[in-house]
């Protein structure tokens, strides 16, 4: 009878091996964006209140300017929930909404029924961040917002100084209902109500 082959067993790892295993996967997890929920309802970080202040004042003060109203609502009044987006330690991006169902007249114009209202939604630094899907995932939060609430339809008004916000929500579902002029501080503008529906 021939004698049984018995293949080699595969050494054990070692210490360090399994060292640098542990490492790399952490700094997989790390390295995946993840959503901060920030404001009132939550208990919010310092740091991560600090974040929703800087971005606010980059990205939407030059635009709509002082925002001090817009970030009390977020902090004290909890009518509203910001979600940041952070990714290498940093945040790339804001989320904003109204925490309960919306029904209103826009500008007169048309009706929004049982929508969720997004506040604000953009990459905090646009230049460097472009094209890494940033935006892609503050809209499926945004949707999955609208989800948490039970509600089929959102809707968001887009500042025609932003053309780019407003192609990229164009082409993640959003349609156009209307268009108003308004007046923000000094600046008066045109705005455009777009709604997405599930």
């Amino acid at each position: 009878m021939p004698a049984a082959v018995v293949a080699p067993s595969a050494p054990a790892p070692s210490l360090a091996h399994l060292a640098r295993q542990a490492a790399a996967e952490w700094e997989r997890e790390v390295e995946s964006p993840y959503f901060v929920r920030v404001g009132a309802r939550h208990a919010s970080v310092e740091e991560d209140k600090r974040s929703l202040r800087e971005a606010f004042e980059r990205v939407i003060q030059p635009i709509y300017g002082d925002q001090r109203k817009a970030l009390h609502q977020i902090f004290q009044d909890g009518d509203r929930e910001a979600r940041l987006l952070k990714h290498g330690g940093r945040s790339v991006g804001v989320l904003v909404f109204k925490n309960y169902p919306v029904t209103e007249d826009w500008e007169k114009m048309c009706a929004v029924h049982d929508s969720l209202e997004i506040k604000s939604l953009f990459v905090v630094d646009p230049e460097k961040d472009s094209g890494k899907g940033y935006g892609k995932l503050l809209l499926a939060e945004a949707k999955a917002a609208c989800s948490e609430l039970g509600l089929e339809r959102m809707h968001v008004t887009v500042n025609d100084h932003a053309k780019g916000s407003k192609g990229f929500l164009l082409h993640g579902g959003f349609q156009e209902a209307g268009r108003a002029a308004v007046r923000h501080t000094q600046m008066a503008s045109v705005e455009t109500l777009l709604v997405w529906e599930s």
